[in-house]
Formats: C-alpha cells, structure tokens, sequence
C-alpha cells in the first residue's frame, strides 16, 4: 500500500502490481483489474499526458535449500535483483505488460535433499511494450533477474546460499566438515545503469559441535547473521532481504521459514526439514497526472 501525495503540479498516482494479491491503485486494492487476476500479467495503459513513470521493481526470491537428514543445513535462497525510483520515459497510450512470477520453491530435506528453486522457475520479472534503446516503439523491455536458490545440505558439509539477481550478488560458502563455519555472502550491484542490487542468502552450517554460519546480507541497509547452533545440528542460512521483502529467518531445529514481502530469498532447512520459499516479484509504478 501506497499513500497518495499530491504536488502543485498534479497529483502522484501509484499502480502496484502484487502476486499474490493484485493490483492496488493508489491504496485501493482494485479486484476488477485485469479480470481480477491476482497472478498475472497485466496490461497497464499509459494515461494522456504522461511522458515519464518512477518504477519501483524486484526479481522474485529463491528458496532455501534443504537439509541432509540431520546432517549439513541448507543455504538460504538469494534475493532478485531490485531497482527504486528508477525513470522510464514513456508516450500516452502506450501498453505495458506487467508479469511479477512466484517466489522460488523450498528444496526438500532428505539423503537425497534438493536445492531451493530459482524465484519464479526463472522466470524475470518484466514490463514489456516499452520503446527499445533506438527508439522502436514497443520493442523494448525492463526485467529484473531472480534470486537462486539456497544449495542443499551435503553430509558434513552445509550448503551454499543463493546468488542474488544480476549474478553479481553471490551466495557464501557453506561450511567444510566438523567445526568449520560458512563463509560470508555478497551484496550485488549491477550493471546497465539502473542502479540494482541484489542480495545474496547467507550459507547453511557444517556438522559441528560449535560452528554455524556465518553473517550474510539480508537487507539493503542491514545484515542479519546466519543463525548459529551450539549443538551438533548445525545452524541453516537465513535468506536474503530486499528493498521490500524480509529474507525467511532459519532456525536450529526445524523447516526454514517462507520469506516475506516481495523479492526475498526463503531459509534454508536444519537437520531434517524443507527449506522455506522466496517470495514473488513487484512491480509499481508511480506517475503525476
């Protein structure tokens, strides 16, 4: 939800396209909107007079890997890539098609355990319609890549976080064998000139009966450790944040936990538990008319 602010020279508008949810204009949830959908795509129009937008926007979340039946935790899932305040010219009337996809799955725990899924199976968050580089009409497209996901538990050793959208944000190392501890995850920025960051989830824990893990980026302006377990089930990664979601928070003993908001990664599992799942892509857009 948005707050409506007005200006002298007009009034700020705000569509929020929200998986999940919906579409909110400004802070009404509008349930005819694009039949109703609350997945998408949905097609945005361009009002009369509007040449520019500020786009806020995210890559869906990767999940949290699983853990190895009590053995290595699983890393948690890397956060899609996101722009804030970015500006996109564009001409009344012009089409634009939103797609936000889900949130990465959770990897299963097991002998056999799975790595968290890439948010949205992959799938890049995009408004499609606008005009390209060399000013063809309708040819150009604004995507945001995923957040990965969390690496499984392997038998002593915990599994990898997952990379941060962009490729630039990567995942720490999980932990090597009796007492070692994960190596620290990366904040990302990307390139192309639209100012993007993408956090990367923090690494699961090696069998230890000290280690855990260690910190990793979970949010733009803070860092949230990697939670630690003084026991011999070790410690999972937590999941990356981002500007608008918070990364799921690992525990000692159980399933991580789904991220929340929009754009996070999921926890990784501990000893013999899921990891949790990322959540799904945004796309806002706000304009003065």
């Amino acid at each position: 939800m948005v707050t409506t602010v007005k200006y002298s020279s007009g009034r700020l508008n705000t569509v929020s396209f929200e998986r999940g949810t919906g579409v909110y204009l400004n802070d009404t949830l509008d349930t005819n909107y694009g039949g109703g959908s609350t997945t998408g795509p949905w097609t945005w129009v361009v009002p009369q007079g509007v040449y520019s937008i500020y786009v806020d926007m995210c890559g869906a979340g990767g999940g949290g890997g699983g853990a190895y039946n009590a053995g290595g935790a699983g890393g948690g899932g890397g956060g899609g890539a996101c722009i804030k305040d970015q500006e996109v010219y564009v001409r009344p009337g012009q089409s634009l098609v939103i797609t936000c996809p889900a949130g990465g799955t959770g990897g299963t725990a097991g002998a056999a355990g799975t790595a968290g899924g890439s948010g949205g199976g992959g799938t890049q968050t995009t408004i499609s319609g606008l005009d390209d580089a060399y000013g063809v009409a309708g040819d150009g497209i604004l995507a945001m890549t995923v957040g990965f996901g969390g690496s499984a538990g392997a038998v002593t050793n915990g599994g990898s976080g997952g990379s941060g959208g962009e490729g630039q944000a990567a995942g720490g190392t999980g932990g090597a064998g009796a007492g070692g501890n994960s190596a620290i995850g990366i904040r990302g920025v990307s390139g192309g000139g639209f100012n993007s960051t993408a956090n990367s989830g923090a690494a699961g824990g090696a069998i230890s009966n000290a280690g855990g893990s260690a910190t990793g980026p979970s949010g733009f302006s803070q860092f949230r450790s990697a939670i630690a377990n003084a026991g011999t089930v070790p410690g999972a990664g937590h999941g990356a944040s981002s500007f608008w979601g918070l990364g799921g928070l690992a525990n000692n003993t159980g399933a991580g936990a789904a991220a929340s908001g929009f754009g996070a990664g999921g926890a990784g599992g501990t000893g013999t538990a899921n990891g949790g799942a990322g959540s799904p892509g945004l796309v806002r857009i706000r304009y003065v008319g």
